[in-house]
């Protein structure tokens, strides 16, 4: 079978109609054990390979083709070949095929990150080094073949014993050995369009199609949406989805509920979260998966949020009061309010439909029915980012909101990237240096222009790659499941899916 290029070349680009080719890979099965060990068997004597030199130079000796003289200068070379070999050949050979040793390669087994992407190359050195090098060494100099045999034995009942069939010096390392299933290609449809499609071309685009992973949605958990948990997983149901996550704003609630529902509908579900945050002034939106919902650490976070915008809500009402000339009665707005937040929406729609504001003069062209949707006028003339009643509210550090989600256990994707990326390429590179893992890659609201950008970006910073509808509610112009992922992409998906399990 030919082989494909590793994950970290998936997103390469090519010629035009060439397209891509992507690994998917799954963890090691008790089927795979032959294998397993017969290619560490090979990857042993690859490092052991200057041994046989040093067998060519004993036939020599005894076929009198070499005087014993020159044993001793073939000693000393064989000795540095072979401390070469047993600390570095492997490393070099997986370093160059992207986390394939010889017998990784013939037997189609793969080095990757727990986290689901790409092994760096100090995992490789570090796994080589103090997994087979330094024990094989030190343990030949002081218990013979004896103490080897002993180590790799037990290398081999923690592989047999741990879930995801990792040896020892996985745990510290971080990584794991997968098998490699097979080949996807992704076609020419997600790279950069070259020309302007024809109107027969628009309308078709138009039709929505449903990708079966969805890991952004929110509940009713959320301000602004309006379904809650057990409509979406019926809605999810109808349209034939697999996997969802429900990534609520700043809150976790919804997850021990969506568990129950998961196994009710016969849906994989993925732990999520919303969370904002602060990176230099710029709110940007982190999704966080798999995480340990229980923490603590999220009800601090859901708190203070609350708090916080509470704060912001009645500072944009003393702002619009200035131009209003009148006052509003808070209170009004907060009464039945589940979430005890005031949005710019809800005070244009307050004051839009109360007697006593009709005669502000601010608010009369829109009443005059001349447009669409006055409330939304009226929030995006006032309200919206650099409008004179513009308030964000305080939002925790986004190195503060990483590390919540690193000590619960989660992975961190950064939400709805490209305008970050837009606006200030630097301010998203060093989010990532930071500690994100991953961009939402497909979006509804995202060209393909912009998807992409941001697939050239995640190959060329190894992340991984994640797609959501972002559904609130229905008449947004989206729908659960729509993610706008091509089909051929979804096996980029699945390398979050297989982080975790």
């Amino acid at each position: 079978m030919k082989k494909v290029k590793k994950l970290g070349e998936t997103m390469q680009k090519v010629k035009k109609k060439i397209g891509t080719s992507v690994q998917k890979y799954r963890y090691i099965e008790k089927k795979d054990f032959g294998d397993r060990l017969l290619s560490f068997m090979l990857d042993v004597s690859v490092a052991l390979s200057p041994m046989m030199l040093w067998n060519i130079v004993m036939l020599a000796v005894l076929g009198s083709l070499m005087s014993f003289s020159g044993v001793k200068v073939v000693n000393v070379i064989v000795g540095v070949m072979m401390i070469g070999s047993i600390f570095f050949l492997n490393t070099i050979i997986c370093r160059k095929t992207g986390g394939q040793s010889l017998g990784m390669y013939l037997y189609d087994f793969q080095l990757i990150s727990i986290s689901g992407k790409k092994a760096n190359i100090r995992q490789m050195y570090m796994r080589d080094l103090i997994g087979f090098a330094i024990p094989f060494v030190v343990l030949m100099l002081f218990t013979s073949i004896f103490g080897v045999m002993a180590y790799w034995l037990l290398n081999g009942i923690v592989v047999l014993a741990d879930k995801k069939h990792r040896s020892l010096i996985d745990f510290l390392t971080r990584t794991c050995v997968v098998k490699i299933v097979g080949s996807t290609f992704i076609a020419e449809s997600v790279k950069e369009t070259v020309k302007q499609p024809s109107i027969s071309e628009a309308a078709a685009q138009k039709t929505v199609s449903i990708n079966s992973v969805d890991l952004h949605i929110h509940s009713n958990f959320s301000i602004g949406a309006d379904y809650n948990i057990e409509e979406i997983f019926q809605s999810a149901k109808r349209q034939g989805l697999k996997t969802i996550s429900i990534t609520d704003l700043n809150t976790t609630k919804s997850n021990a509920i969506a568990l129950r529902m998961s196994e009710l509908y016969g849906i994989r579900y993925v732990n999520g979260v919303e969370i904002l945050a602060d990176l230099h002034g710029h709110t940007v939106h982190v999704l966080g998966y798999f995480v340990d919902y229980q923490n603590e650490l999220y009800r601090t976070i859901e708190n203070d949020a609350l708090l916080a915008e509470k704060r912001a809500s009645i500072q944009r009402v003393r702002l619009f009061e200035q131009y209003l000339g009148k006052q509003i009665h808070v209170d009004d707005l907060l009464e039945n309010n589940r979430f005890q937040q005031i949005s710019g929406e809800m005070i244009a729609r307050h004051v839009l439909n109360h007697p006593r504001f009709q005669d502000c003069e601010i608010i009369k062209p829109y009443l005059l029915g001349k447009m669409k949707n006055p409330y939304h006028q009226l929030a995006t003339d006032y309200f919206a980012q650099g409008k004179p009643c513009h308030v964000n509210a305080k939002h925790p550090s986004l190195q503060d909101v990483l590390d919540v989600i690193s000590l619960s256990n989660g992975i961190a994707i950064l939400a709805n990237p490209y305008p970050l990326f837009e606006k200030d390429e630097n301010l998203l590179i060093l989010a990532l240096q930071m500690g994100i893992e991953g961009l939402e890659v497909f979006r509804p609201d995202y060209t393909r222009k912009e998807m992409a950008t941001l697939m050239q970006l995640a190959k060329d910073r190894k992340l991984l790659i994640t797609c959501g509808s972002d559904f609130y509610k229905e008449g947004m112009g989206r729908a659960i499941g729509e993610c706008h992922c091509p089909k051929e992409a979804e096996p980029l998906i699945d390398m979050l899916l297989y982080a975790k399990e």
